[in-house]
C-alpha cells in the first residue's frame, strides 16, 4: 500500500515537472482539426481571432470527474451601458470546453462539449451557459471576420441564416 502511494506521488511530481499535465492536454486539442475547417487547428483557429483582446487556456475537472480543456476570448467593446448602471455589461467572454476521453478511448479525438457567452455586470454579479449554436460558431470562428462582440453575434446571425436557408428552411 505505501508504495502505491509513493508512486503515486512520484507520478505527481513528474507530471509537475515535465510542463505540467494540464499543458498537454491544451495543446492536444490544439493540435485537433478546427471543425470549421479542417485545414485549420483549433489552436490556429481560435489563438487568432480578432473578436478578442485575450485568450487563455486551462484545463479543470468537471462535477462528473472528466478531463476538460477550456478555452476563453475576452470580446473586443463588449461593455454595454444599461440606465441602471449597476446593470451595465462589463465584460463578455467566449467560452468553450472539450471532454478529454480516457480510459478505454483515451486515444480519441478530444470533443467539443460546450460553446457559451459569460457576462459581467457592474454590479459584480455574472451570468453563465448561454448554450450557442456549435455549427454557427464553428464557420463563424473560421470565417474571423468580427472585430468586436456586436459585429460577432452579427456574423453569428448572418451564418445562423444562411445554415437555416442550406437545409431548406426560412
Amino acid at each position: 500500500m505505501k508504495s502505491k502511494i509513493f508512486t503515486s506521488i512520484i507520478l505527481s511530481a513528474l507530471c509537475v515537472i515535465l510542463a505540467g499535465c494540464g499543458n498537454n492536454t491544451v495543446s492536444r486539442v490544439k493540435a485537433t482539426a478546427w471543425d470549421g475547417s479542417p485545414s485549420l487547428t483549433t489552436g490556429q483557429a481560435l489563438d487568432n481571432l480578432k473578436v478578442c483582446t485575450s485568450t487563455s487556456w486551462k484545463t479543470l475537472t468537471d462535477d462528473r470527474g472528466r478531463l476538460i480543456a477550456e478555452y476563453d476570448c475576452s470580446f473586443n467593446n463588449s461593455a454595454v451601458p444599461s440606465n441602471d448602471p449597476a446593470q451595465s455589461i462589463t465584460a463578455v467572454t467566449l467560452e468553450i470546453q472539450w471532454v478529454i476521453p480516457s480510459g478505454d478511448n483515451a486515444s480519441a479525438e478530444p470533443v467539443m462539449s460546450f460553446f457559451g457567452t459569460n457576462y459581467a455586470f457592474a454590479d459584480g454579479h455574472t451570468t453563465e451557459g448561454h448554450y450557442l449554436n456549435i455549427p454557427a460558431v464553428t464557420r463563424t470562428v473560421t470565417e474571423n471576420t468580427a472585430v468586436d462582440q456586436q459585429s460577432f453575434n452579427t456574423a453569428l446571425r448572418n451564418t445562423e441564416r444562411s445554415m437555416l436557408i442550406d437545409r431548406g428552411g426560412f
